[in-house]
């Protein structure tokens, strides 16, 4: 596990993707509550893909239903009609910004593979500018990097190249991704940044004295 830097800290992230669906939507969220109720994490991020069909107004119903606070996401490759930068009333969209948490620095990807690589100098560049020396930083995105998490039945590797590069320059201590069904609840690293597909059933993890552990939840 890689440790973090100069100072210590603690903090429980509740983290999904890929919920798809109209109808499934409300059963997925109604799990989250349950795991939020259950597990009282610090934070809560959503990978993207959640829901294929549906107004932004429903999925706002279903954010607001959760009665938790605070929420960041990032838009995945299914909501066609969206883009990475749509917002929502009651949930931080994080792509391409920065937001501190209990010391930590969150950055988001959002949309699909071509998205991602169009995005990643710009996406480094807002790093090296407002994270010193990369330090506590989690990126949160739909897509994963390349080689990590992303292996479809038919054998193709699906992330992106250009993400990994940034990874494995940046080395920041966890990517969040989804994306990729074959590989929810699967780990991978690039040098000693973990990163982990989620799924819809959803990963927590706790930092605590200088370390990250993962729970994969049922």
């Amino acid at each position: 596990m890689k440790k973090l830097n100069k100072i210590e800290l603690s903090m429980k992230i509740l983290t999904f993707s890929d919920f798809h669906g109209l109808f499934g939507l409300k059963d997925h969220y109604i799990d989250v509550k349950k795991k939020l109720e259950q597990y009282k994490p610090d934070l809560l991020l959503l990978c993207g893909d959640l829901q294929d069909r549906g107004s932004i107004k429903l999925l706002e119903n279903r954010i607001q239903n959760l009665e938790y606070s605070p929420i960041l996401f990032v838009w995945g490759n299914s909501e066609e009609q969206l883009n990475p930068n749509t917002e929502l009333k009651n949930a931080i969209n994080i792509h391409l910004k920065i937001k501190v948490f209990n010391g930590i620095h969150f950055i988001g990807l959002g949309g699909d593979e071509f998205d991602v690589k169009r995005d990643i100098p710009e996406i480094h560049g807002i790093i090296s500018k407002n994270v010193p020396k990369n330090e506590n930083l989690i990126i949160i995105s739909h897509v994963p990097p390349f080689e990590t998490v992303d292996l479809c039945n038919d054998g193709r590797n699906i992330g992106v190249a250009e993400y990994r590069d940034l990874v494995a320059k940046i080395q920041p201590l966890l990517v969040i991704c989804g994306h990729v069904h074959e590989e929810v609840q699967k780990i991978a690293y690039i040098g000693s940044s973990m990163v982990c597909n989620v799924g819809p059933k959803g990963a927590l993890f706790t930092i605590k004295n200088g370390k990250i552990s993962t729970l994969m939840l049922d």
